[in-house]
């Protein structure tokens, strides 16, 4: 990519602000390469030119930022599951229940 294109120039821009106190923030390009190290070790750019083996360390990414989801988010979820499949079960067995009664 050239260095006067604009999505170039936007992904290097230097915003002149003053940084916060603490920790710097991470940007994308430090994700991305802390999920290829994590997944794929440190040669994870190469299999990036092998559609299968990077779909395997997509995946594998995905699970990871699953896996360190916030509990609360985990348990929410898991009720919300349980309930649908509750209301399901309810469901069926009304239906049981009135297609026995209009058939007598």
């Amino acid at each position: 990519m050239e260095g006067n294109r604009i999505p170039k120039r936007v992904l290097y821009m230097n915003l002149g602000t003053a940084r916060l106190r603490g920790r710097p923030r991470s940007s994308w390009q430090d994700e991305v390469r802390e999920d290829g190290r994590i997944v794929g070790g440190e040669g994870w750019q190469e299999t990036v030119r092998n559609r299968e083996e990077w779909k395997k360390h997509l995946r594998t990414a995905w699970n990871r930022h699953i896996l360190h989801m916030p509990m609360e988010i985990i348990i929410i979820v898991v009720v919300v599951v349980v309930v649908v499949v509750v209301i399901i079960g309810a469901m069926y067995d009304v239906y049981i229940y009135f297609s026995h009664a209009c058939l007598m």
